[in-house]
């Protein structure tokens, strides 16, 4: 489980706004170094290759630009899908009991279905609140993952990293009957 947690938390870190991460290359290079399972690590270290080679004001301008102002690549989960409708509201009042019930304590400056915050969150997480959110939000993040590729950005390696980490301690969604269809 060690494992599943820091791979959640170094993918939550490097995707916040580049400044609150860089500063910490060094360690979370280490990190990504001891993760055993290969495609997890690779996906982190190819995201962090491209890092490293690139302009830090482009990367930056790049992260604004495709995270901060993209429809489709922001990092909120259900704003694809509930924008800012009444809706929308109650799915992230759920998450919130989710997190509250945990022990997990939310701190206003983000809403909860912050993809960072979610994966924060995971990270600490019982595997029954790990399971839920997966059941919940595994199809929108492989989503995000396909936008993100689609704009040729690298951050879809995280969250590849993410994804496949989840496959290898085995915390696929429940297939529902209406999803089979």
């Amino acid at each position: 489980m060690e494992e599943l947690s820091t791979s959640l938390e170094i993918a939550s870190a490097l995707l916040l706004y580049p400044t609150e991460w860089n500063s910490q290359i060094e360690e979370i290079q280490d990190l990504i170094s001891s993760i055993e399972h290969e495609q997890t690590r690779k996906h982190l270290e190819s995201f962090l290759d491209t890092y490293l080679q690139a302009n830090k004001e482009d990367w930056i301008e790049s992260y604004v630009q495709t995270v901060d102002f993209g429809k489709q690549t922001n990092l909120y989960l259900t704003y694809a899908e509930h924008g800012e409708q009444k809706e929308r509201g109650t799915v992230l009042l759920e998450l919130k009991e989710l997190f509250t019930m945990n022990g997990f304590n939310v701190v206003d400056e983000e809403m909860p279905d912050y993809l960072p915050l979610i994966l924060e969150f995971c990270a600490h997480a019982p595997i029954d609140a790990i399971r839920w959110v997966i059941d919940h939000y595994q199809k929108v993040i492989k989503q995000k993952q396909s936008e993100f590729q689609n704009v040729d950005s690298p951050y879809w390696h995280i969250i590849a990293s993410v994804l496949s980490i989840w496959e290898a301690y085995g915390l696929n969604p429940i297939v529902k009957e209406e999803d089979k269809q």
